[in-house]
């Protein structure tokens, strides 16, 4: 029997269109799967970036300020109540006196009349300061502090959007 091109026989393997269209969907389904699995997982990654970053500038301010509180002579500025800006009389000279400051949303230190250097990176703001004087009379000075640290967020979307108010104290040695 001669073979023609539209002779099909039994013995001829290849896909059907149906086989061909089941299989497109699957695909479909399993690639669209995977593709939301891995934007859910960048997500949770950025934020995940962001929440440490607030957290390791926030809590390298408050180290940072509680160890100028402990070294300090006296606590000139805020003599009572709160304030957003602290003044420390240190022992070394080279440091006297010692402004940390709230200028914007930067929180800045001035040593010995000195230019500010920013406490923190650009990746983050400061809101919210507070030092207040809690000293006793015939005390040494003793400090509560509180501020909020928040993510710059210029493009608005929510997984780069974390803020903290972190509380701390200090007082001199």
């Amino acid at each position: 029997m001669r073979k023609t091109l539209y002779h099909i026989n039994a013995e001829q393997k290849g896909f059907t269109l149906m086989e061909i269209l089941i299989y497109l969907a699957i695909s479909g389904i399993i690639i669209a799967g995977v593709s939301t699995l891995l934007y859910v997982m960048l997500g949770a990654r950025v934020k995940q970036q962001t929440i440490n970053e607030v957290e390791q500038q926030g809590a390298f301010m408050m180290r940072y300020i509680t160890q100028a509180v402990r070294n300090a002579d006296a606590i000139t500025e805020p003599a009572s109540g709160a304030a957003v800006n602290l003044t420390l009389n240190m022992y070394d000279l080279t440091d006297d006196p010692m402004v940390i400051s709230l200028t914007g949303n930067t929180l800045s230190v001035s040593r010995a009349g000195e230019p500010a250097i920013a406490l923190h990176s650009d990746r983050v703001e400061i809101a919210n300061v507070a030092f207040t004087n809690v000293s006793y009379a015939g005390t040494p000075g003793a400090l509560s502090i509180t501020y909020t640290v928040r993510s710059v967020n210029p493009s608005g979307r929510q997984e780069y959007s974390y803020e903290k108010t972190f509380y701390g104290s200090a007082t001199i040695r």
